[in-house]
């Protein structure tokens, strides 16, 4: 099990963690978390949090390097015998950034995304595992928010606008709400692009929205919401991997 992020949220996030890590616990199958923005609640800590969901006994979860932005960021690798057959990418977009005035007044605010540093990180981890099995290893990223690729995408569907040099498609689902992620190009999707591994992006962050779109080959998909559902069923996306390394994905809700 994958969760992305928004895992639990508030004021008491430290008290939070140990009830959503009890229940994960409860399904008694591996799961690996990444942080959304709600981890950064009232200035969590970050640390502590981590070290509250790695007592859980079936969990895969690494804080990641300390000297790049962000926690949760490390690679699951499913191996078939001594080679690697897939990697899961997992990393932090980040939370919400805050700009102010001379006189400490907020100006505005904005969602971050994956940084410089992060998109560098990624790139020695697909470059270290080509080396390391002598190709490119196919790899599915995850992450709290979409790319900024994802709206142009959506819109240029939506609005029968082409993008120049990029083909578009509609997968499935529905957009409910605006995107609410990050909208700031650092450079991820160049690099996915340039690299060849990464065909997969799986996000979430906007809570109604369970839309799949494929950009230039890669397809960007939020998951089905699971908890803050608005409303709207709560339920999951299954992933599926075969044996010869086809992806496919779907909505499973909660009555499914």
């Amino acid at each position: 099990i994958v969760t992305g992020g928004d895992n639990f949220a508030g004021i008491f996030n430290h008290f939070h963690v140990k009830a959503f890590t009890k229940m994960m616990d409860e399904f008694d199958v591996p799961w690996a978390p990444i942080f959304g923005n709600h981890e950064y609640d009232f200035h969590s800590d970050l640390y502590y949090l981590s070290k509250q969901m790695l007592k859980s006994e079936n969990i895969i979860f690494d804080v990641g390097p300390t000297n790049i932005d962000g926690f949760s960021n490390y690679l699951i690798n499913i191996m078939d015998g001594d080679s690697i057959f897939y990697s899961l990418v997992m990393m932090d977009s980040n939370a919400e950034v805050f700009r102010y005035d001379g006189r400490g007044n907020r100006l505005y605010s904005y969602y971050d995304g994956i940084r410089p540093s992060q998109i560098e990180w990624y790139e020695d981890n697909i470059n270290g595992l080509a080396k390391s099995e002598g190709r490119t290893v196919d790899t599915i990223l995850f992450s709290h928010t979409a790319l900024p690729q994802f709206n142009d995408a959506y819109y240029a569907i939506k609005n029968d606008t082409p993008l120049d040099g990029v083909t578009v498609k509609y997968n499935y689902g529905n957009m409910v709400e605006e995107l609410g992620g990050c909208r700031y190009e650092y450079g991820m999707y160049e690099k996915m692009a340039e690299l060849g591994s990464t065909k997969y992006h799986f996000f979430g962050h906007d809570h109604s929205n369970n839309t799949s779109l494929n950009y230039n080959g890669i397809d960007m998909t939020y998951i089905q919401n699971t908890g803050h559902n608005k409303g709207d069923q709560i339920g999951g996306t299954l992933i599926k991997i075969d044996s010869n390394k086809n992806v496919t994905h779907e909505i499973i809700m909660g009555n499914s």
